[in-house]
């Protein structure tokens, strides 16, 4: 779209492709703009607030920047579970430690709840696989608004621990300050993937920098997280624009002028040279309610009856395959038609061809009989059958 005031050019996603043939999706020199996607609005408020509180970090090439070590990633994880309140993931609704709630309670009781809901929180999920429990402790303290938690977290990292402290504090905010004592892990060289990353098995996440100051709701323009969001919602807003536009161009009542083209000629109607829109939209319609119709009883009754034939028609089937495999039934509507001799004016190769365009998928139209009112026949080959030239004869004679 150009439509738009402003627009911001990112190089770390891309939700298209250059390459109609590709079968994933490329990340880089998308445009990303800005301005109101009603699909937008609705995916960011389902965003937890520390993801729209804090930005994602960018790294020096420009692009998001992932977490630094396994570690770093896994005290990420836990810190975002501790901001979490259960409820706020709309698709893990237990996700959480909600610590908000205990702000406000005071004496030992309260810290005691405080501490094990933490500990469950820890204990469940993602978190839970990567953590060893046993050698975890949590300690509280609450100093006025504020609760300070000192969090040991022995992390599992393949075939090593590694603990470190995880020191929050939290007020009515969410997470105020963040930090690990000590600032940095014991550095070690055991064990590193194939990229040299520090404890894969703790995993790896786009890294969330918890330092940058909490930006104002009017400031989410900044964030990164708002950009990625905002696109998907544009992307959203496209797919329902076409999806309304869709559903309205399947209806002849509804259809705008190149699809009512399309459904016109699916019944055989074309527009006329000067015709309007609207004259054009009623014989498109008329045709449309005669084709549901179509492949009917009552349907064929009345079509043989415009060409001149007064017609029985009646619904049956016959048995076809071989003696030895399992019988299959084709469907059939037999007709039986009385018609005055000359009285069909319409040539016979139009009055099959429109007969066939008549007729319903597995359903065949088979002529029981058909008569001159004199010279009763029988005809049970079908509409293509030996049939064609004695009706010809009888009924088109001198046409």
């Amino acid at each position: 779209r150009t439509d738009l005031p402003e627009r911001a050019t990112f190089t770390a996603f891309n939700y298209q492709t250059d390459n109609p043939a590709a079968s994933y999706v490329e990340f880089d020199d998308f445009v990303l703009e800005t301005g109101d996607s009603a699909n937008g609005e609705d995916l960011w408020e389902l965003l937890p607030v520390w993801l729209k509180t804090y930005p994602l970090a960018i790294g020096t090439d420009g692009d998001l920047a992932l977490t630094p070590d396994g570690l770093t990633c896994f005290l990420q994880d836990v810190a975002n579970v501790l901001d979490t309140e259960p409820g706020d993931l709309y698709a893990h609704v237990n996700y959480g430690a909600g610590l908000r709630r205990f702000l406000g309670e005071a004496g030992d009781e309260g810290l005691s709840r405080l501490t094990s809901q933490i500990r469950v929180a820890l204990g469940d999920g993602a978190i839970r696989p990567r953590l060893d429990l046993a050698n975890s402790s949590v300690v509280v303290t609450r100093a006025g608004d504020t609760v300070t938690i000192n969090t040991t977290i022995a992390a599992i990292a393949g075939d090593t621990v590694v603990t470190s402290n995880l020191i929050l504090n939290y007020g009515i905010n969410g997470i105020e300050n963040l930090w690990t004592s000590p600032p940095t892990a014991t550095g070690t060289t055991t064990p590193v993937g194939p990229d040299g990353y520090l404890y894969p098995a703790l995993g790896r996440d786009l890294f969330l920098d918890r330092g940058a100051s909490y930006p104002n709701p009017s400031d989410r323009e900044n964030l990164p997280q708002y950009f990625i969001v905002d696109g998907i919602g544009r992307e959203l807003d496209g797919a329902e624009d076409w999806l309304r536009r869709m559903r309205l161009n399947f209806f002849p009542e509804t259809a705008d002028e190149d699809a009512l083209v399309i459904h016109g000629g699916n019944v055989d109607v074309y527009r006329l040279a000067d015709e309007s829109l609207d004259d054009f939209r009623a014989r498109v319609m008329d045709e449309w309610d005669q084709k549901k119709k179509d492949g009917t009883v009552a349907g064929m009754v009345e079509w043989f009856a415009l060409y001149g034939f007064d017609a029985t028609v009646t619904e049956g089937y016959s048995v076809v395959g071989p003696d030895d495999f399992p019988a299959a039934y084709w469907d059939e509507l037999w007709v039986d038609a009385t018609c005055v001799p000359g009285a069909v004016t319409i040539a016979p190769t139009e009055f099959f061809g429109r007969l066939y365009r008549r007729s319903r998928a597995d359903r065949r139209v088979v002529f029981k009989s058909i008569t001159d009112g004199t010279d009763p026949r029988r005809w049970g080959d079908g509409v293509w059958g030996e049939g064609w030239f004695w009706v010809e004869s009888v009924f088109w004679a001198g046409a």
